[in-house]
């Protein structure tokens, strides 16, 4: 038997805890849909890895639970296919928790909190801000590249953006407010559309 299909009503909360289990025994490959929210709790285990794997077969392609997701305290989530947790209205981070992209290209609505977003692989992170603006003080390292959508601004206030294919802004405000960016030779912050960025105490640098 295995589970295919998880429905999160509005309101309600779909917990995951990987009961100190590691590698296929800690990953959630059922299709996540709904209104509801996800919690990805490992806090208080040894192993603190969680992964998600869907990829079709039960409904969309994707998972499309439209609720928030928070990653707790310590926590690590980890992609194993593209775009886990794209329809979920915004992705709240803990102190020390992880988004580990794994090698995968991920959009994320609404970033906040702090804890790290890891590339893994030379991949893109999308960064979508429809209309709200959020701050995250955590940090955003690897070998991929930041694309930032959506009409809202995001606020990288005290952590470090180094991402080394650089930054492309589509829309909204791009906002290095106390942050350090760790740049290679190809990383640059560009501007298309109606996107714009602000630096403000930030200390932009080249490790190319």
């Amino acid at each position: 038997y295995r589970l295919l299909k998880v429905d999160i009503e509005e309101g309600q909360t779909l917990k995951l805890d990987n009961e100190d289990e590691a590698g296929a025994s800690a990953d959630f490959s059922a299709y996540i849909t709904g209104t509801g929210h996800l919690l990805v709790d490992a806090s208080g285990n040894n192993n603190k890895v969680i992964s998600l794997s869907y990829s079709g077969g039960a409904g969309s392609d994707v998972n499309d639970f439209t609720g928030t997701t928070t990653v707790t305290e310590g926590t690590t989530l980890q992609a194993a296919v593209d775009n886990i947790i794209s329809h979920s209205s915004s992705l709240i981070m803990w102190q020390d928790s992880v988004l580990d992209m794994n090698g995968t290209d991920q959009k994320v609505n609404a970033l906040s909190g702090m804890g790290t977003v890891s590339f893994n692989g030379e991949k893109t992170l999308t960064l979508n801000n429809d209309a709200l603006n959020r701050d995250f003080s955590g940090d955003i390292v690897g070998e991929g590249r930041i694309v930032k959508t959506g009409s809202g601004d995001i606020n990288m206030a005290g952590g470090t953006v180094a991402a080394v294919q650089g930054s492309v802004v589509e829309a909204g405000n791009y906002n290095l407010t106390g942050a350090t960016t760790l740049s290679g030779e190809n990383a640059a912050i560009t501007l298309k559309e109606s996107g714009s960025a602000r630096i403000d105490g930030g200390d932009i640098r080249s490790a190319g």
